[in-house]
């Protein structure tokens, strides 16, 4: 039993899992969490796939080995606070508080000078203690006629290092839940329509026990083209609970539990209005609106394709990229494709020949929202962690445990006092503090 005890309140393991874990890290780091097994299949080769499949290098934070290190990490904090809380409660609770010379002998600090006798006023060596170092919490005791004083200063930070390892196992704790009962997906919704049930990064459907409907969908360009701001209206509808939000870039909606993130966003049956024109008659030929992608005829040799479409073109409004197909030619085009915009109708009857012109219209297609969805049951309990570890770290670093005795005995025509002080941390800025304190108490008898 006490091996076993050793073993998991051992150092050595404490960086071993230290080490592991740090390694592990970097590995979900390099490879993207969380994606499609397909899209790992394509940047992978069948071999790696398997190997990094098989050890859930995909999704590692939720992985059994990962967990099973962290809930390690925890047992073995435990353990080591559980070793040596029998040292930390004799350092808390001194009983060394008379300074006798086998306690002098175990201070480094120390220093005895005379005064004397008509100059010596015991209640000025209690107003020392108390404005200079700074406590009313101090022990006296008078032993074979001697005066001892003994004050253990921030006493109660040596309980420092068991908060920070309290905070670690909190976050410990929350992340193992998270990676059991957590979860990450995705959800497309299209304006107007109504979703209960998302897409697991696991390829599952997760069922939702409250609906979610995308109202609107609102996006803006900057000049050049590219999204300035995109976000969804959104209703929840839990049975007769109904309540709207708007989501936006770093604007999630919480709910039950739930996050959802505005992530992405695309367009489903997209169709654009073209009109084509004979270049020497200039009359119109053709006036529809078209779906992306379908070859449309012009003649019988002759089709057309509207490859792409974008609402705000490199700052120039809507545009359309189109490419010729003759021949019956499917595959690929006989002509490099072109871009027409609708806010410059004669764009391609000025820059392109050929025997016909293009011009664009207006455009029919509906957006859709990309949300991403988290659910993170051990968060909390990871902030909750987070603060008491800042609040251990400041005991730890800044409330240091520093001890005095001072000892005072008197003869015939003078008194005789020794100034001690012990300091298991920061010793040199102590020793520092110590000599200061020592010029200012022989001061007050001067």
């Amino acid at each position: 039993m006490k091996k076993i005890v050793n073993f998991f309140a051992s150092l050595k393991l404490t960086l071993f899992l230290l080490i592991v874990l740090a390694l592990t890290s970097i590995i979900g780091t390099i490879i993207p969490q969380g994606l499609n097994k397909s899209q790992y299949a394509q940047h992978f080769s069948p071999f790696v796939f398997k190997i990094f499949n098989a050890l859930n290098f995909f999704d590692m934070y939720h992985s059994w080995w990962f967990l099973t290190l962290l809930a390690l990490l925890i047992i073995n904090l435990i353990f080591c606070s559980l070793k040596h809380y029998k040292v930390t409660i004799k350092r808390v609770y001194d009983k060394n508080i008379i300074l006798t010379p086998q306690v002098e002998k175990t201070i480094i600090l120390k220093n005895s000078f005379s005064i004397p006798k008509k100059k010596f006023e015991l209640e000025k060596v209690e107003k020392f203690i108390k404005e200079k170092l700074g406590s009313d919490k101090f022990i006296k005791n008078e032993v074979n006629g001697e005066i001892h004083y003994f004050l253990n200063k921030f006493r109660y930070s040596n309980f420092g290092y068991y908060i920070v390892h309290l905070s670690l196992i909190i976050i410990g704790i929350g992340a193992i839940i998270g990676g059991i009962w957590g979860f990450k997906g995705m959800v497309n919704i299209m304006e107007g329509d109504t979703v209960d049930k998302i897409m697991l990064r696991s390829m599952k459907v997760y069922p939702l026990d409250f609906k979610i409907k995308c109202i609107d969908f609102d996006i803006k360009f900057y000049p050049d083209g590219t999204p300035k701001e995109y976000k969804s209206l959104v209703e929840i509808i839990d049975g007769d609970k109904k309540f709207q939000k708007e989501i936006k870039v770093n604007h999630p909606l919480r709910y039950k539990g739930i996050t959802f993130y505005q992530a992405s966003y695309g367009t489903v049956g997209q169709e654009v209005e073209i009109k084509v024109y004979n270049r020497i008659s200039k009359k119109l030929l053709f006036d529809k609106f078209i779906p992306l992608k379908m070859p449309i005829p012009l003649d019988n040799s002759t089709k057309f394709v509207v490859l792409n479409y974008s609402d705000n073109f490199q700052g120039f409004g809507p545009a359309a990229q189109i490419a010729i197909v003759k021949n019956n030619m499917h595959t690929h085009f006989n002509t490099k494709p072109f871009i027409i915009f609708k806010n410059f109708p004669d764009f391609d009857l000025k820059h392109r020949d050929g025997k016909y012109y293009f011009q664009l219209g207006n455009a029919n297609f509906k957006y859709y929202t990309g949300l991403q969805v988290t659910k993170d049951p051990g968060v909390n309990l990871v902030w909750l962690g987070c603060f008491i570890m800042t609040i251990g770290f400041f005991i730890t670093f800044f409330l240091i445990n520093k001890k005095y005795w001072i000892r005072i005995k008197e003869d015939k025509n003078k008194v005789n006092i020794t100034f001690a002080g012990s300091c298991r941390k920061n010793r040199i800025g102590f020793e520092k503090e110590y000599y200061n304190k020592l010029e200012e108490f022989k001061k007050i008898f001067s």
